[in-house]
């Protein structure tokens, strides 16, 4: 494939800011690095489907990074979109890691009271990840998806 050609189809591919403009909350966002995965290279990924309430990154260090929210009465937070090759974070250091957060639009029609976006990019030098996240709620409890990353767990120390 000529190098033109392959940069036209580049460009054709969703971004964060694309999917977010299209959702009509990309105006509000700014993206926050998540420094402690920049370098750090992805050896294993559970859980990252549409709909899934946890997603667990093994690291070549043997530390993992969970993305998670600690689901209560009436909300809901899941996975709900994933754009990219999921492969292409696979062993490869990550270059990009970052996360943009938005609300409700207000002109969007819902069964909910209250929706936050939560967007995360992955990058490495195959490819790019999108994952959004949906948290919806009655307003009264958090939307938020929280990630933590955990020290390595030894044979020994169980």
């Amino acid at each position: 494939m000529s190098p033109k050609k392959r940069k036209t189809l580049m460009a054709s591919k969703p971004t964060t800011e694309a999917i977010a403009g299209h959702l009509g909350v990309a105006a509000a966002m700014s993206a926050t690095p998540i420094e402690e995965l920049i370098g750090q290279t992805i050896v294993a990924i559970d859980g990252l489907n549409t709909g899934s309430e946890e997603v667990k990154l093994t690291l070549d260090s043997g530390k993992t990074c969970r993305f998670f929210h600690g689901q209560d009465c009436c909300e809901n937070v899941v996975v709900n979109e994933i754009v990219g090759d999921v492969n292409d974070l696979i062993g490869t250091p990550i270059v990009v890691a970052e996360e943009r957060v938005s609300g409700t639009r207000e002109d969007e029609p819902n069964d909910y009271e209250s929706c936050t976006w939560t967007f995360y990019t992955f990058r490495t030098h195959k490819g790019t990840v999108d994952v959004r996240w949906l948290g919806t709620s009655n307003g009264y409890y958090s939307e938020d998806v929280k990630w933590v990353l955990e020290p390595i767990v030894s044979d020994e120390s169980i």
